[in-house]
């Protein structure tokens, strides 16, 4: 069953902890008339394990299938709002900024793929042996601009890899997920 709001898709609360959406780095740019949002659908099984917030900046939230752990999950959905886009950065660019951390942190680890990508947005997956202390871990996300945010979507199991209906699913659900502006 999926809750009310999510009939049309969940307009995720990613502006809770912001004011206003600021179109500028934050160093007295203007403030846009408009303030964007995310919209993506999840079930109800879906519940809130963590949040964290810079008014203005970022915004994370992390959610764990009803009667997991946030500390030992089995699957993880993670939404994060960067409210500064970096102007001329493509989706692309973000990912391989992502591929460069995590092959600091464990070189020839992780495998990636691209999905999908369009202007703006960019599909992909990677799984990844453990290391630093990490388990198993197949993740599928997908990076979106809009106008003045960056919001990356992640859908993470303890795994190497997904059943082929299970990753269809989440290719779904991830490419469905809109910018929506507001005012």
């Amino acid at each position: 069953m999926i809750k009310d709001a999510a009939r049309t898709g969940i307009l995720l609360w990613l502006w809770t902890f912001f004011s206003l959406a600021v179109a500028h780095s934050g160093l007295g740019g203007p403030v846009p008339a408009v303030r964007e949002e995310l919209a993506f659908a999840y079930d109800e099984t879906w519940q809130l394990a963590s949040q964290a917030a810079t008014p203005n900046r970022y915004m994370i939230m992390e959610f764990v299938r009803q009667g997991d752990d946030f500390r030992d999950w089995k699957e993880l959905l993670t939404v994060q709002n960067f409210s500064h886009r970096l102007d001329g950065r493509t989706p692309e660019d973000h990912l391989n900024g992502l591929k460069a951390l995590r092959e600091q942190r464990c070189p020839g680890a992780t495998t990636w793929t691209v999905i999908d990508k369009d202007d703006a947005s960019i599909l992909y997956e990677w799984w990844a042996e453990p290391c630093l202390g990490w388990p198993d871990q197949y993740e599928i996300a997908r990076i979106i601009l809009g106008q003045f945010n960056v919001f990356i979507i992640h859908y993470a199991k303890k795994s190497t890899r997904l059943d082929v209906r299970e990753r269809a699913e989440w290719i779904r659900r991830l490419s469905e997920a809109r910018v929506v502006r507001r005012m």
